[in-house]
């Protein structure tokens, strides 16, 4: 997928996975141990998208489990110097895309309730609010559980 300022998304592969996890523990929640990323991405039930600068570097991405008709959100990021440039929003439209043709049904994901600026991009691609999970983070913030119903191709 091509966006308009010729930024390219394209899919993450196992190769990525080192670059990957130092991206999301600097950019991202930062939840996940290193190496994971890697051994993810080398499984069919993962799914990785992301948008390279022009030099090659990571400057955004989102990751994801498949399980049967259902993928759940385990992290989108955006390096800072690429925010507010709606790489999220590019990102969040072209998993939907992908996992629609994969006959996903619904995708989840869990956002901190303090988190307001994710709960709004969420939010705007059709993510609404369906359960709580108090003190889920370590310093006992609340996670929101959103989910969005994707249509069939």
């Amino acid at each position: 997928m091509t966006r308009d300022d010729k930024q390219i998304i394209s899919r993450l592969s196992p190769e990525d996975g080192a670059h990957l996890d130092l991206f999301f523990n600097h950019f991202g929640f930062g939840q996940f141990a290193t190496g994971w990323s890697q051994s993810a991405l080398s499984q069919d039930a993962y799914l990785g998208l992301s948008i390279r600068s022009q030099n090659g570097d990571i400057a955004a991405a989102v990751i994801c489990r498949i399980a049967t008709d259902e993928a759940e959100i385990i992290e989108i990021a955006v390096a800072e110097t690429y925010r507010r440039r709606n790489f999220a929003g590019d990102l969040l439209l072209a998993l939907q895309e992908e996992l629609s043709c994969q006959n996903v049904t619904r995708v989840v994901l869990e956002v901190a309730e303090i988190n307001e600026p994710a709960r709004l991009l969420y939010q705007k691609y059709g993510f609404i609010a369906c359960g709580h999970r108090a003190s889920y983070y370590d310093n006992h913030i609340g996670a929101i559980i959103m989910e969005l119903w994707l249509s069939k191709v």
